[in-house]
């Protein structure tokens, strides 16, 4: 009942905010067409948690009544995982593991930042990443938060 209370004073003191909003990812529409339809995203924008911390949100959701497939809330789980983790990721220094898992990318997108870094120099923009893992530079629009240079 006491989050009930929050979430409720929450909608009034920050309105919910435009799915627009939310970063681009994959899971973003599963997550705007489950989550979306109760309340506003203002509290995913402000709130960073771990997977497990997400998780038992969204087992309190499930409780709650919110409707969704097994695979659709896993694609949310990740979502929210991925864009609103508190997990950075410094890629001069990460293992190719921690920024497989870090940033939810390949392991071979991985292998190819860290080689590329231990060839040549530490990395100083995001534009250079994306480069160095062979992706578009939009891949890392909702992962800026995540990535320490």
């Amino acid at each position: 009942m006491r989050f009930l209370g929050l979430l409720v004073i929450g909608m009034v003191v920050c309105p919910a905010q435009n799915t627009k909003q939310l970063p681009e990812g994959p899971g973003r529409k599963t997550t705007e067409r489950l989550c979306g339809s109760c309340h506003g995203f203002g509290n995913f924008m402000r709130k960073r948690d771990t997977r497990d911390g997400w998780n038992n949100v969204i087992e309190d959701m499930i409780r709650r009544g919110a409707k969704g497939e097994e695979e659709e809330w896993a694609e949310v789980s990740d979502y929210l995982v991925a864009q609103f983790s508190p997990v950075r990721v410094n890629v001069n220094q990460a293992t190719a593991a921690q920024i497989a898992e870090g940033l939810q990318v390949k392991a071979a997108v991985a292998a190819a930042i860290v080689k590329h870094r231990e060839g040549n120099g530490a990395f100083k923009s995001i534009s250079e990443l994306a480069k160095a893992a062979g992706l578009e530079e939009a891949f890392f629009d909702g992962k800026r938060g995540q990535i320490e240079f």
